[in-house]
């Protein structure tokens, strides 16, 4: 992985998690959240937050991101699971994001994003009662475990 994705990386765990703390030049389209990057070493950040919808372009910037996952073998393919909001995709370094087709996790909770480092655009998601799986980046998911007790969570 070149430097570069690996800082834009860290910073956008570190921002999306609510830790980042910079200061400097920011060149915002959101006040608040969602994901920043920088082409020159944290002297000026730009906010890559697009979620282009029917209507306009909406932004990630208000979600509570719960886990963020680069693709290790696509390191311009990022996901994040979110409380309430569903997944969001990028597969252009987060120059702008998509939502998944698939009702069960386009919107609701989605606790956890893994990618399969071995299987390009094979990823696993896990909502309140299901863990999917999607072997075609993201457009189809199928479900591979189902937790039938009422009283728990995956």
């Amino acid at each position: 992985m070149n430097r570069y994705t690996l800082l834009t990386a860290a910073c956008a765990v570190l921002i999306l998690t609510g830790q980042g703390c910079f200061s400097g030049n920011q060149e915002a389209t959101d006040a608040f959240g969602g994901v920043w990057q920088t082409d020159d070493s944290g002297e000026t950040w730009i906010a890559t937050n697009a979620l282009p919808q029917s209507v306009s372009i909406g932004s990630i910037s208000g979600v509570n991101v719960l886990d963020f996952e680069m693709d290790p073998s696509d390191t311009t393919a990022y996901y994040i699971s979110t409380q309430a909001n569903g997944m969001f995709y990028s597969y252009d370094a987060a120059a702008s994001w998509q939502r998944p087709e698939d009702l069960r996790v386009k919107a609701g909770d989605v606790y956890d994003i893994e990618v399969d480092p071995r299987n390009v655009c094979t990823l696993y998601a896990v909502t309140n009662h299901e863990l999917l799986k999607s072997t075609d980046c993201s457009r189809t998911f199928e479900t591979v475990y189902t937790e039938t007790r009422t009283n728990e969570l995956l």
